[in-house]
């Protein structure tokens, strides 16, 4: 047991003298929809985020830098003071976690609560369209 913990402990170590982290998860692009409104959050691998939200008649975009802090996710838009979220991945609850999907959940300072979902690409909504059209 000792020697596990040992080597356990120097592989954080090189890993960490070498500049490799894991990769926080929620990196990558996420999107929620009601009705005509329209959110995306998509956070990259060096702390930036870009944020977009679409309704019927407006479009708001930001950007910033952001850092995950347990369960908090601290948001810091470009010139405009930081705000702090509660997130967590977990199975989507819409599915019963049947599908396998994971979602973000994001708790806003407000208590609202939304799930993102993986934002889809076009070409899997093309061919999801091929097959509902067969």
């Amino acid at each position: 047991m000792g020697v596990f913990r040992i080597l356990l402990g120097l592989t954080i170590l090189r890993s960490h003298w070498k500049g490799e982290r894991a990769l926080p998860k929620v990196v990558g692009a996420w999107e929620v929809h009601h009705d005509t409104l329209h959110i995306t959050y998509s956070f990259a691998n060096n702390g930036t985020y870009f944020y977009q939200r679409y309704a019927a008649d407006t479009h708001q975009q930001e950007q910033g830098s952001y850092v995950l802090r347990a369960n908090r996710l601290i948001l810091k838009p470009d010139g405009i003071g930081q705000r702090v979220l509660r997130w967590r991945i977990g199975p989507d609850p819409a599915t019963a976690g049947l599908s396998g999907i994971h979602v973000l959940f994001l708790q806003y300072p407000d208590g609202r609560k939304e799930a993102f979902h993986p934002k889809r690409r076009l070409s899997e909504l093309a061919g999801e369209a091929a097959c509902n059209q067969e």
